[in-house]
């Protein structure tokens, strides 16, 4: 299992160089401003343009990370999340 630390920040960087907006939240981010608490993710938010859909996003995220389900796409239409490994 890799430090979700350094899970968020590569994936940032991905999003970065993709020119997509995002913060971390969740777990992760309580540990840089409130209180230690153990985590085993990082959660991510990104900003998505409603004209691009959903789809084409979670492709272009899912060819460079490990999808945790087995039809990434379905999953994040019913869901709004992308579940990846790093």
């Amino acid at each position: 299992m890799s430090d979700p630390a350094d899970g968020a920040v590569e994936v940032g960087d991905f999003l970065t160089n993709h020119a997509i907006d995002y913060v971390v939240i969740g777990g992760l981010a309580v540990q840089v401003w409130g209180d230690a608490r153990l985590t085993r993710d990082a959660d991510l938010t990104i900003a998505s343009s409603v004209e691009t859909g959903v789809g084409p996003l979670v492709e272009l995220i899912t060819a460079a990370f490990e999808s945790r389900v087995p039809d990434p796409v379905a999953f994040a239409r019913q869901t709004t999340m992308i579940l990846i490994r790093t």
